[in-house]
């Protein structure tokens, strides 16, 4: 068996060759496969391969065990897509960092016998970074996404948000706009639940009228109008948003929503100041 080291736009990936025309390759499942305490990694066999078992050391960028002596884990292994999710808690400081794993398992030709076994040993360097990092094209292929620190936000929207609208210098419109977010979420993996997706719908209009009041009418709504464009940018999420769509409309407003003066700042969810 050979380990051959591939990269991938910045990125560590391994090929495990199990024989001549089979292999497993062990991906980083994001840009930053390590983020907020989990790292995902996608595990990806020939048609003649069975994942059965994945364990995993986390080692020093040296290669030595980060906490003495090396221990072994067994990570959660999922299968999404065809291809096998392995995750698991990594509570490090940030810093340069390897993974050893120990994957194995079974041609499929022996399944039935439990014959033809193999399994084998490789190291993956990664960097523990703080806060989330988008997705990319990975956080696109549910309608859901990806929310590594369960916030309720999804990670690509959080990057956009705080990019924007730093916590540090725009916290109201950067709560504002969480909020804003949270609820946007929820209707969208709602949609097929019409009371759901309409209670939480006239929580979006809520979280608008807050930064109505935090920012004006006119920049809020920009900033809103952006912020759904982005969540929309798939075509399943493009479709759930507008079914939600088809609940509201004709259903009038919202009795919280009716008066627009200084008291909307009682529809923030936190303690919010003009900005």
């Amino acid at each position: 068996m050979k380990i051959k080291m591939l990269f991938l736009a910045g990125i560590t990936a391994v090929s495990v060759a199990v024989s001549a025309k089979e292999k497993v390759d062990v991906i980083p499942a994001s840009q930053s496969f390590v983020s907020n305490g989990v790292a995902i990694f996608k595990v990806e066999s020939s048609e003649k391969i069975i994942i059965e078992k994945v364990e995993y050391a986390l080692l020093n960028q040296k290669g030595g065990p980060v906490s003495p002596p090396l221990s072994w884990h067994s990570a959660d292994l999922k299968t999404v897509d065809q291809s096998h999710r392995v995750s698991f808690p990594v509570k490090l400081k940030g810093g340069q960092y390897k993974v050893h794993f120990k994957i194995s398992g079974l041609y499929e030709k022996d399944k039935k016998n439990k014959q033809g076994r193999w399994n084998e040993n490789t190291q993956i360097p990664f960097e523990v970074k703080k806060g989330v990092v988008d997705p990319g094209e990975e956080g696109k292929k549910t309608l859901e996404g990806i929310d590594v620190d369960q916030d309720g936000i999804r990670d690509d929207i959080q990057v956009w948000i705080d990019a924007e609208f730093p916590l540090e210098t725009r916290p109201s419109t950067n709560k504002g706009l969480r909020q804003f977010a949270k609820y946007f979420q929820l209707t969208l993996v709602n949609a097929t639940d019409r009371e759901k997706a309409m209670e939480y719908k006239v929580k979006i209009l809520e979280a608008q009228n807050c930064l109505y009041w935090v920012v004006g009418l006119n920049y809020a709504f920009k900033i809103t109008n952006v912020a759904q464009s982005k969540f929309n940018n798939t075509t399943e999420r493009i479709r759930a948003h507008l079914m939600t769509e088809k609940y509201f409309h004709g259903s009038g407003t919202p009795e919280s929503i009716k008066k627009f003066d200084d008291s909307e700042n009682l529809l923030c969810e936190f303690e919010a100041s003009k900005e």
